[in-house]
């Protein structure tokens, strides 16, 4: 490490100002073993006084990280709007920082922020002059990750700031296959469950002009598996859909599950809704959330401990899951259903925490409960939600019902415990391939010595 980049580290505003004005000017955009410059750094700890000194010595603004994993190709922006830095970005944004410049992957700035849950940072790219509609390697436009993390208020910011409701992937799904989780449901053959904040975000694209019977190249649409037990979701979405230049015309684009459930027939009508269709789509909301609450029930009901959205009773009724505890980890569980798990993303759990069975973590964890009880984790709290703008008797009946929120699971990074012994699967055997091999190689060499020399190496 150079002392420039020993002193950024230490937040040593005085000896980087030293440095670069001496030798330490050299390394203001050399690459660190990390394959970070310094900037990167003092980007990533917050240390904008530093940030600022290294930008007006000459550090490259757009410069890219050269580490080989996920991080390659990030600027300083990149790594700002990851961690919401919205005073990072207005000081890179001073010194002509590339807002929509693309990272090894394709991902720019805003596409981090989306996927991040940074809706500080996003809203401050675009008003600083990000592309809404700027794409990844993949095609995928920000608003994706704003749909399929169920952020409804980011959905609202970025198609008002350019983003096109009516995007559609190489698979043929629009974002309302996204919003609704249409891969993970396929996955689990419709025995996902599906974050209710996701109620929110169809309601906002359908609003916003989002296709609602658009089928993806498999000729399935977006509701294809809420249909089976919530078929009048797709009914409000079709009304909403219809109506949406006379919501959007009255000020409804903030309109949200609450406030339609909440909301009288004669609020629709003052919206510019005609009387039929305003009695349509209160009935059908009346019967959505019947379903959905009747849906919900039988999920508990027929759940088994641990919450997995596959191991339904439906499932367990041919037999599967009295094969055994050995895949469970935990004592009496039944075992886990076979499953093609080829097109999920290393690292990635499809279930969103729901499944045990894809937690590596709690598999590992439980293991060591018997001597260790499990610290108590505390339960998040539920951020409030407006349900405006219909009447403020709808705001206030739209309270009781808390358990539609904000924020999905992401992603979890496992680790292995110590005291756990790994199975021996193709996975833990790829992960692990150099030690294995030295340990192959040890034994066969050990093996060798003592016929050769009667002594064991």
């Amino acid at each position: 490490m150079s002392k420039l980049a020993e002193a950024v580290a230490s937040n040593d505003a005085d000896l980087v100002t030293q440095l670069l004005s001496g030798s330490g000017k050299a390394d203001l955009n050399a690459a660190g073993a990390n394959g970070e410059t310094v900037l990167h750094t003092a980007i990533k700890a917050k240390n904008l006084a530093i940030a600022e000194l290294l930008l007006k010595a000459g550090a490259n603004v757009n410069q890219g990280s050269e580490e080989r994993g996920t991080t390659r190709g990030y600027t300083a922006c990149h790594f700002a709007a990851r961690q919401g830095d919205v005073d990072a970005l207005d000081l890179l944004h001073k010194f002509k920082a590339d807002l929509n410049r693309g990272a090894a992957d394709g991902w720019a700035p805003i596409h981090t922020a989306c996927f991040a849950g940074k809706s500080a940072a996003m809203q401050r790219l675009l008003l600083l002059g990000a592309d809404a509609e700027v794409k990844n390697e993949h095609g995928m436009t920000p608003i994706v990750f704003a749909a399929n993390h169920g952020r409804a208020s980011d959905v609202r910011f970025l198609v008002k700031h350019g983003a096109n409701p009516n995007f559609v992937d190489s698979q043929g799904d629009t974002l309302l296959h996204h919003a609704l989780h249409f891969r993970l449901q396929e996955m689990f053959e419709g025995e996902y469950d599906m974050p209710e904040c996701q109620y929110d975000v169809v309601v906002a694209l359908a609003i916003a002009g989002a296709p609602v019977d658009k089928p993806n190249h498999q000729g399935k649409v977006a509701c294809t598996f809420t249909n089976e037990n919530i078929p009048a979701l797709q009914d409000v979405l079709r009304i909403l859909a219809h109506n949406r230049e006379r919501l959007i015309a009255a000020g409804g684009t903030d309109l949200n599950y609450i406030s339609l459930l909440h909301a009288p027939v004669q609020a629709f009508i003052a919206m510019g809704v005609d009387a039929k269709h305003a009695k349509d789509l209160f009935e059908s909301m009346q019967k959505c959330d019947q379903q959905r609450l009747a849906d919900k029930k039988q999920r508990e009901e027929s759940r088994p401990a641990g919450g997995c959205p596959v191991m339904k009773s439906k499932k367990n009724k041919g037999g599967a899951a009295a094969a055994g505890a050995s895949n469970s980890g935990t004592q009496g569980a039944p075992a886990h259903p076979p499953m093609d798990l080829t097109d999920v993303p290393p690292g990635t759990d499809p279930s969103n925490g729901q499944c045990p069975f894809f937690q590596k973590k709690a598999q590992q964890e439980a293991h060591s409960a018997a001597t260790a009880p499990a610290p108590a984790s505390a339960e998040a709290p539920q951020p409030q939600r407006s349900a405006a703008p219909v009447t403020e008797a709808i705001n206030k009946a739209a309270a009781p019902l808390a358990s539609v929120h904000e924020g999905v699971a992401t992603p979890v990074k496992y680790h292995q415990s110590e005291h756990v012994v790994p199975s021996l699967t193709w996975a833990y055997v790829y992960e692990n391939r150099t030690i294995l091999l030295l340990m192959a190689l040890s034994f066969f060499l050990g093996s060798w010595f003592e016929q050769r020399f009667g002594v064991r190496a």
